[in-house]
């Protein structure tokens, strides 16, 4: 099993908006085919307007497998979160 931990740092007073956005568009445009969302985290203390997610795959095979495809769609995605 392979997992990877994202953390992303947002504008001050849009992390509600990327929680959401996350949870609905981006969730049902990646869905489980690009790796399975393992969990989504926000920040309370330390570091604030930070997003932490966790992905697993397979192995390191199946993750490269979804990089390709993902990256097409990326674009797709950020469009979401401007």
């Amino acid at each position: 099993m392979l997992y990877e931990l994202r953390t992303y740092t947002v504008k001050p007073g849009s992390l509600g908006d990327m929680v959401k956005a996350a949870s609905t568009l981006a969730r049902d445009i990646r869905k489980d085919d690009y790796g399975k969302l393992e969990g989504y985290w926000l920040t309370e203390i330390g570091p604030l307007n930070q997003v932490v997610h966790l992905w697993s795959y397979a192995d390191f095979s199946e993750r490269s497998d979804c990089v390709a495809p993902l990256a097409r769609t990326r674009a797709g995605l950020a469009s979401i979160f401007r």
